[in-house]
């Protein structure tokens, strides 16, 4: 058996309880014994076994999981919801976040048995929801990561008459020809603005995308364009934000959240740190795996 036991708010440990380990049969081929005999001493010593294995071992650390820090440092995501999987052969926990999510932000129980699998040339699967990164980046607006106020070229100015707010991250839009992407997330944001004498908002759809370069998740968002407006927001033009510091500041955001770097594991002669070598991006969220490197400190 196996667990997760919190150390805090900062550290998880994964356990082995060998204290509720068992040996259910020992072989032996001892000649000139007959079956008898032979089922008997096999009882025996997988009893004596199993009494040795809990009461030397008892339960046993395997390893502590850093919680995963983000933007100033209030916001945690810790395992929890230990589940085992024999048909995949690997073991899913969720994230527990301190971070507000819509009531839909939770995978269902069909979705959780995908999240199992694991591609052949990877260790671990990383699957984010996405209203978790509506959230977290909503949070991260809050903390001043990325700023709300802009000018009107979109550079970020505390001054500025347009405030950003976002909305939503979800499943792309479904286009002309009625199928939806599959590799983006559709995020939009409003743009308010609030003074210089004019006023309105125009309400902004684009898609996110993300890839793995030097094992780092790098995510971009694309394709902007206006779906509605009032006021000044009806003559709102996307180019200038599309190469604005709003964007930039989204996506650096992101892409360190999904790099997640403070999400280590601890091991005898360094750090094992995961680095990204493949990613899927749909409606169900990110998903990134990664290998487990170790880092000798």
């Amino acid at each position: 058996p196996v667990e997760l036991a919190p150390q805090g708010n900062k550290s998880t440990s994964f356990m082995a309880r060998m204290d509720q380990a068992q040996f259910l049969d020992i072989e032996l081929g001892i000649g000139d014994l007959n079956t008898r005999d032979s089922r008997l001493v096999s009882d025996f010593l997988a009893e004596l076994a199993t009494d040795i294995l809990q009461s030397e071992y008892g339960a046993t650390e395997v390893t502590s999981i850093n919680s995963w820090e983000l933007g100033d440092g209030d916001m945690l995501l810790a395992p929890q919801g230990l589940r085992i999987s024999g048909e995949q052969n690997t073991i899913l926990f969720g994230l527990g976040s301190n971070v507000a999510v819509s009531s839909g932000g939770m995978f269902q129980a069909d979705e959780l048995a995908a999240q199992a699998t694991i591609p052949e040339n990877a260790q671990v699967g990383l699957h984010v929801h996405p209203s978790l990164l509506l959230g977290v980046t909503q949070r991260l607006m809050t903390e001043g990561h990325i700023e709300r106020s802009y000018d009107d070229d979109g550079a970020a100015n505390e001054d500025g008459f347009h405030q950003v707010t976002l909305m939503h991250m979800g499943l792309a839009e479904v286009g002309e020809d009625g199928i939806s992407s599959t590799s983006a997330l559709n995020t939009e944001f409003r743009i308010w603005r609030t003074g210089g004498g004019l006023c309105g908002f125009a309400d902004v759809s684009s898609n996110l995308s993300a890839q793995v370069s030097d094992s780092q998740v790098v995510v971009d968002i694309s394709d902007l364009r206006v779906t509605d407006g009032e006021g000044i927001g009806e003559f709102f033009s996307e180019a200038s934000w599309l190469a604005g510091d709003f964007i930039d500041a989204l996506t650096d955001q992101l892409s360190l959240t999904l790099n997640y770097s403070d999400f280590s594991v601890d091991g005898d002669g360094g750090m094992v740190v995961p680095q990204a070598n493949a990613l899927t991006l749909n409606g169900s969220g990110v998903s990134v795996y990664l290998d487990l490197t170790t880092v000798i400190q």
